[in-house]
């Protein structure tokens, strides 16, 4: 005697769990080849063709190399990103023999050297501080400052109001600096967000 079955609404047939199964596999293939789409657009418009942008960072912001990289190829631009080893001293040196479109320094300044100067270097740069420049910097005429203050505020500030891209904490708030000078990944995230419009 065949045994009682129950209706559940749901096919378990063999045919339908091929189905189902040829269906997942069908979403996952789209998703990762989305993926290696947004990777390789800058290469497919061509703009790999051209210089990208090198952005110098000290050992301060070492690695968070990813997110300068990611929010420049979101925008579909190349992007190399040195790291001055020997800190502020060394970051005109560091980048400017290197192939680009466009050139940004991401360091908060240091007592006892102007790089600029001590290099020789007189060629176009974006300088951004994140903690600020200071009254008692001398920035030469070819250099670019961009102030962020406006998204950071000054290198006391930990904590300011989300934005719409920020995982927002229960108050509105983002928290930017673990402590005065220091930059957590959102306020970092910030930094690269603004070095990835400059042109």
């Amino acid at each position: 005697m065949a045994e009682p079955t129950t209706n559940t609404g749901v096919d378990t047939s063999d045919a339908a769990i091929t189905t189902q199964r040829r269906l997942r596999v069908g979403a996952l293939t789209v998703a990762v080849l989305a993926v290696l789409g947004w990777w390789a657009w800058p290469t497919i418009t061509g703009a790999d063709d051209t210089a990208p942008v090198v952005v110098v960072i000290t050992p301060a912001f070492d690695g968070v190399n990813d997110r300068f990289e990611g929010e420049l190829r979101t925008r579909g631009r190349a992007a190399q990103v040195v790291v001055a080893r020997e800190g502020w001293c060394q970051v005109v040196e560091a980048g400017r023999d290197l192939d680009a479109s466009l050139r940004v320094v991401v360091a908060d300044p240091e007592p006892g050297c102007d790089p600029w100067e001590s290099s020789g270097e007189s060629g176009s740069w974006w300088w951004i501080a994140p903690s600020g420049v200071g009254d008692e910097v001398v920035v030469p005429s070819h250099v670019s400052v961009l102030d962020l203050g406006w998204t950071l505020g000054d290198a006391g500030t930990l904590r300011r109001g989300c934005e719409w891209w920020d995982d927002c904490e229960p108050d509105g708030q983002i928290t930017l600096r673990s402590e005065p000078g220091v930059l957590t990944p959102a306020g970092l995230e910030r930094v690269a967000r603004v070095v990835a419009v400059l042109r």
